[in-house]
């Protein structure tokens, strides 16, 4: 009687594998990259508020590129100190001066000149850029790993 074996020799399939999870790893880096880049594109152009300075719009930047050790991330966001005041509102509050006695400015509300020890302040309503602008990049990042998920199955089935 004759014996009969089946070997089956993975070295081949372990290499492919390797290879898709790096394709697979690339294409989310690369994924993470252009949401970033998105959202903060999406952020510095939508938005309610009225852009009087540049200054929040100037500080609304992608961070690309970031190592970890499972292979990098990226981000976006508003440097303004007063960026979260935009997006979240504020609540009714007093305003004082910091190094002076009095306030004064030109109350245009009102149409007067206003000097005085301090104002009560009725608040703000949110005026959401950065939410909005993550569901923006969340679509980007979905739409290029899906893009991406073909090319590591051809990578996967030339190994």
């Amino acid at each position: 009687m004759m014996a009969f074996r089946v070997e089956v020799d993975l070295s081949e399939f372990r290499k492919g594998w390797a290879a898709m999870q790096h394709d697979l790893v690339d294409t989310a880096r690369n994924s993470a990259d252009e949401g970033a880049k998105a959202g903060a594109e999406y952020a510095r152009n939508n938005h309610a508020w009225q852009n009087r300075t540049g200054n929040l719009q100037d500080s609304i930047r992608a961070v690309t590129g970031i190592p970890t050790e499972r292979g990098g991330k990226a981000m976006f966001e508003a440097g303004a100190k007063y960026a979260s005041f935009l997006e979240e509102g504020t609540r009714p509050h007093v305003i004082r001066p910091k190094n002076k006695k009095a306030l004064a400015f030109y109350w245009e509300n009102e149409g007067i000149d206003f000097v005085g020890p301090y104002v009560n302040h009725p608040g703000t309503d949110p005026m959401p850029y950065m939410g909005p602008a993550y569901l923006k990049a969340e679509r980007v990042i979905i739409a290029r790993i899906l893009a991406g998920i073909p090319e590591a199955q051809r990578v996967l089935d030339a190994a």
